[in-house]
């Protein structure tokens, strides 16, 4: 964040790049996960003996919690990435119909003031 505002000036970010940042934050978080994960497996796999090395009850649960927390950021930055594809459509959808407005008016507006014109006559 702080980085994001010193590459933009200060100015606070818009709704859309603080989604991106947050699914970019879980991206990090996932991955700061795995390898916390793969160097606790390295860590307990190094302090016992070999004929002992089978797997520990806490650090499978360990993992399994982990793996869930990152499946759930992941889950998350999708959701946040669908919100924003959402409202984009609507964004466009809501400025197409505008457009239309707009151009329907602007096909009626000349009758119109011909019509004031002859009948101010």
């Amino acid at each position: 964040m702080v980085m994001f505002l010193q590459q933009n000036g200060q100015q606070a970010p818009t709704d859309d790049q603080m989604l991106q940042i947050e699914g970019m934050v879980a991206q990090i978080v996932a991955q700061e996960l795995q390898n916390l994960r793969q160097l606790s497996i390295g860590i307990a796999g190094q302090s016992q003996p070999k004929e002992q090395q089978g797997p520990d009850p806490l650090i499978a649960l360990k993992q399994q919690e982990l793996q869930i927390k990152a499946q759930a950021e992941q889950n998350d930055a999708a959701i946040d990435q669908a919100k924003v594809a959402l409202e984009q459509q609507k964004m466009g959808e809501r400025a197409r119909q505008f457009d239309e407005r707009l151009a329907s008016r602007r096909l009626r507006q000349p009758q119109d003031w011909t019509l004031k014109r002859s009948v101010s006559c």
